[in-house]
Order: C-alpha cells, then sequence, then structure tokens
C-alpha cells in the first residue's frame, strides 16, 4: 500500500507539467485561428505583420488556460489527499 506522502511526491509537478502544454496547446490553436481567419487585416496584410497583437491573443489564451488549470489540477489534488 502507498501512503499519501508517497503519493504526494509521485504527483509534484504533475499539474503545472499539464497546466503549461494545455496553455501552450490553447496559445497554439488561437494564434493559428487568428491567422487564418483574418478578414480585415488585423494580424497580417500586404507583406506586414502586427506582431504585438498577434502575440498578445496568443499570451491571453496561454496565461488564462495555464491558470484556471494549475488551479483546478491543485484543487483535485488537494481533493484526493483529504
Amino acid at each position: 500500500m502507498i501512503s499519501g506522502r508517497g503519493n504526494m511526491r509521485i504527483l509534484h509537478g504533475f499539474p503545472p507539467k499539464i497546466a503549461f502544454s494545455a496553455g501552450l496547446i490553447t496559445a497554439g490553436v488561437i494564434l493559428y485561428i487568428s491567422w487564418q481567419h483574418n478578414p480585415q487585416c488585423e494580424i497580417h496584410c500586404e507583406g506586414s505583420v502586427e506582431w504585438g497583437y498577434w502575440i498578445l491573443l496568443g499570451f491571453s489564451g496561454f496565461i488564462s488556460v495555464f491558470l484556471i488549470s494549475l488551479l483546478l489540477g491543485f484543487v483535485i489534488r488537494r481533493g484526493k489527499n483529504t
């Protein structure tokens, strides 16, 4: 039988890795969709790219999904240990 403390060591880095991966995937999808769906030349137009706006879209998607999934991961892990 594995004690609760042993489980804690095994899962120590698990929620941050999952949260980081989910954030990266979300940011990638947002960046791809915003690049493809560009009807009013907000991201790129005639050879110029609005890097600041495009990166801001990806970063906002990353940080929101990262923080929410990190919080949920720690809450779920905490609930299983009690």
